[in-house]
């Protein structure tokens, strides 16, 4: 039989940041593209033997066009004009758009090495990526510098960031295990619908949430941790964290059969049910159900059990009952926490690579990075030029002809596609659209937070309650935290 091959999981069409780019068939169809280079290839003797000379060309030809990636490395060179201020008093001298201060790299080139850091490459091998690029030797120092100073100069972004988390409705948190120095510490997200804050904090306390979420007055969602439940008076449990506790206390801790037969099957219909009701239109029937559902919690939590896994189920249904069902009295409550746990899967593909950070200096950077580097994907605008754009400033800038004609060594450098065709080299600002200082302000269009249950396919609805239950073998829905 034919080979079908299946289907891949993965939704096409383009990523957040990736809007308005061609693909490589629009790119290599595009008729107001012209062809920049074209070349003739021919062959006077046969391939097989390398000796018998062939015949006249023929009519029929073989055309194919090609994209060629062409890294060149420019020298630019700047002059800051100052001025005197009648008002201050002062002498104030021009902020360069080009480059940050104290660097020896433009500013779209700090971005991207900065870009490199953030995609987990170690100094080691970004360094050897970006020498064989630009064609010229660049230090790990050099890097380091560069993430530094994009970190550094993005300081009251990530500020912003943390007024954005404390004035939203509903915050989703998590923490994961990090390292600096070779010490355990811990790495903390807290997740709005527009915004990610990440923070390194050497404490898993309460008192590190609250550092960032003092005076908070919205909905928390997060999963089962003690050390959070101060941290704000509406709470919702991730429902998700109980269903893979059940799995696991079913296939790993051989309960009795009081847990398998009687207690299991209960909770894993009332989450069920929970879940279900969260999809009636009503909010009159949400509630009623909400006042249901934790009337079979209390009935359920008050029972006397001689089995273990039912006793510790017990305790911790009487600590969380209150807290398990707000999704069903508030609109834009998940009944899951995977927004909190979702950004923290780039950070642990370069804790395993990297092993953490190896000062606080450092651990502050990748903070205020992996914060602008996700808000920028939530909103679908390109990081790079976005940051690119919001370092770059005000500035006015004006073309002039550079000492000694076409860049001082012009004959010894690479004619690119700009030189042949006349084009501008560099336009200062060189990014339109949107920077992360624009970040501040939601888009007026956003849609309500409502996010589907994950994994599910049906499209009709259905009323809680009925339907069959689902197997407590299949509670492990849904994908395992990837920083535990």
């Amino acid at each position: 039989s034919a080979f079908t091959p299946l289907s891949s999981p993965h939704k096409g069409g383009p990523k957040p940041g990736e809007e308005g780019l061609q693909t490589v068939s629009e790119f290599l169809s595009d008729p107001d593209r012209p062809v920049d280079e074209m070349y003739e290839i021919d062959q006077e003797v046969c391939p097989v033997d390398g000796v018998t000379p062939l015949g006249e060309p023929l009519a029929d030809t073989v055309k194919q066009t090609l994209i060629d990636f062409e890294m060149h490395t420019n020298k630019i060179g700047s002059t800051k004009i100052r001025r005197w201020c009648p008002l201050c008093k002062t002498i104030h001298t021009a902020k360069s758009p080009i480059a940050l201060p104290h660097s020896r790299f433009t500013i779209r080139t700090d971005v991207a090495l900065a870009a490199l850091k953030i995609s987990g490459l170690p100094y080691g091998k970004a360094r050897l990526l970006t020498s064989a690029l630009m064609r010229i030797r660049i230090d790990e120092n050099d890097l380091v510098r560069a993430v530094h100073r994009v970190a550094r100069h993005l300081g009251p972004v990530y500020e912003e960031f943390k007024r954005q988390v404390r004035a939203s409705d509903i915050v989703n948190i998590d923490e994961t295990r990090w390292w600096v120095s070779g010490m355990v510490a811990w790495l903390w997200d807290f997740v709005t619908q527009w915004t990610v804050l990440l923070a390194v904090e050497p404490s898993r306390s309460g008192e590190a949430g609250r550092k960032h979420l003092k005076g908070y007055k919205g909905t928390l969602i997060k999963d089962s941790y003690a050390a959070t439940n101060s941290l704000a008076e509406s709470i919702q449990v991730c429902l998700q964290h109980w269903r893979r506790a059940i799995a696991e206390a079913l296939e790993h801790r051989s309960p009795g059969p009081e847990f398998t037969k009687r207690m299991a099957p209960v909770l894993i219909r009332m989450i069920e049910d929970g879940i279900e009701a969260a999809k009636l239109e009503s909010r009159e029937e949400r509630l009623a159900w909400k006042k249901r559902l934790e009337a079979r919690a209390y009935r359920l939590a008050r029972l006397h059990w001689t089995d273990p896994e039912c006793k510790r189920f017990a305790k911790r249904l009487r600590r969380e009952i209150k807290w398990m069902f707000t999704f069903l009295a508030i609109d834009g409550v998940d009944w899951h926490n995977n927004d909190g746990e979702r950004p923290f899967r780039p950070s642990a593909t370069i804790r395993k690579i990297s092993g953490g950070n190896r000062s606080w200096e450092g651990a502050r950077n990748h903070a205020v990075l992996h914060s602008a580097f996700q808000s920028c994907r939530k909103r679908g605008w390109d990081f790079c030029g976005s940051v690119a754009k919001y370092l770059a400033g005000n500035s006015i800038v004006r073309r002039v002809e550079p000492p000694g004609g076409n860049g001082g060594n012009g004959e010894r450098r690479s004619r690119t596609r700009a030189d042949r065709g006349g084009a501008r080299r560099l336009a200062w600002p060189v990014l339109d659209g949107p920077t992360v200082g624009d970040l501040a302000a939601p888009p007026p269009s956003a849609p309500p937070k409502r996010s589907p249950r994950p994994g599910r396919q049906r499209a009709r609805r259905q009323k809680p309650g009925r339907g069959r239950s689902r197997r407590a073998g299949g509670a492990k829905a849904g994908r395992a935290k990837a920083a535990r």
